[in-house]
This record gives C-alpha cells, sequence and structure tokens, in this order.
C-alpha cells in the first residue's frame, strides 16, 4: 500500500500545483495567451551578430518598418467619429509624444523636475494647437480635391493620426514561430537552410520567482488592415485597457493571412539587443550548415543545451530533424593531415 500511497500524495501535489497556476492565470487573463505554445523557435542566418546574440543569450529586437513585409506596422485608419472626436484624438497624441520627447532631452541634461514636466506639458499642448490650426488652414486650400472644407479637414485629420500613431510605436520586434521544420522559414529567415533554429521554452513559475514572464504576442493574421477611428478614441481618449490592447495588435500584430503559414508570435520591447526572457534550449543545424560553424557553437554550448540537425526525407520534400551527439561532433576537430611536407636537413 505504501508505493501506492505515495503516488497519490504526488499526484495530489501536481492536481494542487496545476490548480493554483490556473488561478494565478485566471486572476490575470493577460498573462498568457490561452493557445501559448510549450516551444517556440528563431530561425537565424550566421554571423558574428547572432553567435554573440546566442553565446550570450540575448535577444535583437528589430524596427518592424525595415521587416520583409511592407504592411508591417501599416493599418489603414479609417474615420467613423464625428470630427470634434478627430481633433481631440490628434491633440491627446502629439500632446503625449512631445512631452516624452521634451521630457527626454531634458533628463539628459539633468533637467527632470516639476519644472521640467510643466514645461514638456506646456511645449506639448503648443505643438498639438499648432498642428490643429494647421490641418484646419490647408483644408481651405481651393485646389486639395475636396468638395468641401469640412471634408478635407477630416482627411487631413486622418492623415495626421495615422502619422502620430506610427510616431508613438516605437518598440521593436523579436519574432519566433511555433514550428521548426517549416522549409519555407528555412529558406527567407534560416539562411536558404544555411543557418540555424533556436529553440525556447518558458521558465515556470518557480522559476520565476514571483516575477512576471515574457508577454508572448500571437500575430493576427487577416484579409484586412483596416483601423476604426473610434477604437483610437476609446484607447487614448478614455484610456480602455481593452481597446488599448486591441489598438497594439492591430499596428504591431496584424498581418496578411498570406503570412499566415509562418506561425508567428511575437515579443516587444526596446530596440536592440536585449536579455533574454525565454529558456533557451536547443540549437537545430540548417541542411546546408557548414559543419565548422556547428562544431564552434556545439563547442561553446555543449554542456547546456541539444543540438540538432535538418535532414531532407527520402522521396519526400519534408524535412527531418535528428538529434547531434556533441562528443561525436567534437572529435573530429582539430583536423589533422596525414601529409607531412618537411624541407631537407
Amino acid at each position: 500500500n505504501k508505493p501506492r500511497y505515495t503516488s497519490i500524495v504526488y499526484f495530489s501535489y501536481s492536481i494542487i500545483g496545476k490548480l493554483q497556476f490556473i488561478k494565478c492565470i485566471g486572476e490575470n487573463k493577460n498573462m498568457y495567451p490561452i493557445d501559448r505554445p510549450e516551444k517556440i523557435y528563431r530561425y537565424q542566418k550566421i554571423d558574428l551578430v547572432t553567435m554573440n546574440s546566442l553565446f550570450d543569450d540575448k535577444l535583437y529586437f528589430s524596427d518592424p518598418s525595415k521587416f520583409n513585409d511592407a504592411f508591417e506596422r501599416s493599418p489603414v485608419i479609417t474615420g467613423d467619429s464625428e470630427i470634434d472626436d478627430l481633433r481631440l484624438i490628434l491633440k491627446k497624441l502629439i500632446e503625449e509624444r512631445t512631452e516624452r520627447e521634451v521630457l527626454s532631452l531634458l533628463s539628459q541634461v539633468g533637467l527632470n523636475d516639476i519644472k521640467a514636466i510643466n514645461f514638456s506639458k506646456k511645449r506639448g499642448d503648443e505643438r498639438a494647437r499648432f498642428s490643429l490650426k494647421d490641418v484646419a488652414y490647408m483644408a481651405t486650400n481651393p485646389d486639395n480635391g475636396f468638395s468641401d472644407i469640412n471634408t478635407a479637414e477630416y482627411a487631413g485629420l486622418i492623415r495626421e493620426i495615422d502619422d502620430e500613431i506610427k510616431k508613438n510605436y516605437t518598440k521593436g520586434v523579436c519574432c519566433f514561430s511555433s514550428t521548426m521544420d517549416n522549409n519555407l522559414l528555412w529558406s527567407h529567415y534560416g539562411d536558404s537552410h544555411s543557418g540555424f533554429c533556436i529553440g525556447y521554452e518558458f521558465f515556470n513559475p518557480e522559476e520565476l520567482n514571483g516575477n512576471k514572464g515574457p508577454d508572448l504576442h500571437k500575430v493576427d493574421y487577416r484579409e484586412k488592415r483596416e483601423l476604426l477611428t473610434s477604437l483610437i478614441y476609446k484607447a487614448v481618449i478614455h484610456d480602455n485597457i481593452n481597446a488599448k490592447n486591441d489598438l497594439d495588435s492591430k499596428v504591431l500584430l496584424q498581418k496578411s493571412k498570406g503570412w499566415e503559414y509562418e506561425k508567428e508570435w511575437r515579443l516587444l520591447d526596446n530596440k536592440g539587443s536585449q536579455e533574454s526572457s525565454l529558456k533557451l534550449i536547443d540549437v537545430t543545424f540548417g541542411l546546408r550548415c557548414d559543419y565548422s560553424m556547428i562544431g564552434i557553437i556545439v563547442n561553446v554550448l555543449k554542456d547546456r543545451v541539444k543540438f540538432y540537425k535538418i535532414y531532407d526525407a527520402e522521396k519526400s520534400f519534408e524535412l527531418q530533424r535528428h538529434e547531434l551527439d556533441p562528443c561525436a561532433i567534437l572529435a573530429g576537430y582539430p583536423r589533422g593531415t596525414s601529409r607531412y611536407c618537411f624541407s631537407p636537413i
């Protein structure tokens, strides 16, 4: 009976732990996506930058405007609000951006007191008022192509709001996929199968020691890229948290259905190299990956992660992944030569 009792105790503790974790997620529904994959993968070419990031366990967050998708961070803003609401949106967006920029400049010279805050607010108000007057003035131009002044001003406000939305989203993006054997991903991001694919998983609650885990976001694939001004109004003017999350998604996480094969997930952070919030677990080398590069990477990380190699499957276009033995890989290095040339003594 003792072994059975012991197994029941362990089972009970396991269930309790899972229930506590579910309760934790229930208290913060935005903590993790419900369909978050257990592992995510990052396809990359092999160069000095990516190898340094791998060895230092860092992630690089890129400017999304530089991505290969021309529609990245470019939702089409559609006006479904009154013109007065558009004026309020533009005013608030310009004020907040200007205040941040001015405070940042002042803090660089050691000015961050209440006077600096008040000065930044004043500059934000001035710039917002000037921009609104400029839009209204440009609407009076008879050659603007619009039938009346109100229509022209409405279009001008939409254009300026679109510009401000882009300026307000300055975060970098780090991209992952939930699959590691996609032929197209290896071709597009894995340097035509000559690169590697880095596998990550998530730290469990005990390993986080009470800290919040990474906010992993699922890319939303759609047919249209429409962004309504009524949503922007709720997010910007009413500070509605659901509207703000929806706005973030439409700007940073929305892509055409043509990209759906990527099964993409994203982390958002300041641009550039940042400390990784993920657990590095394996490295998969591409079909054409240079064996010297494999040897270097295996030698550095051999005590920490697992290694795999992609091979082509016989009689199909599928990719197969097989685990590598670090000892077997390193046994062949350094390679000697059977030919020795000596000069006459």
